[in-house]
């Protein structure tokens, strides 16, 4: 299986840290994971656009 990378070359690529994961109870220790969002676009976004959050 090819990698993202190779498989959306030339693309515009966003990265994100995100948590991930349903209900925790913090009472309990419990935590949601962290990961890394990948976007693809097949275009480069405005200025404008790329404030996502």
């Amino acid at each position: 299986m090819p990698s993202k990378e190779k498989l959306y070359r030339g693309w515009h690529c966003v990265t994100l840290d995100a948590k991930v994961g349903s209900v925790v109870k913090a009472s309990l220790g419990q935590k949601r994971r962290e990961e890394t969002e990948y976007l693809f676009m097949n275009y480069v976004p405005k200025r404008s656009e790329q404030q996502i959050f």
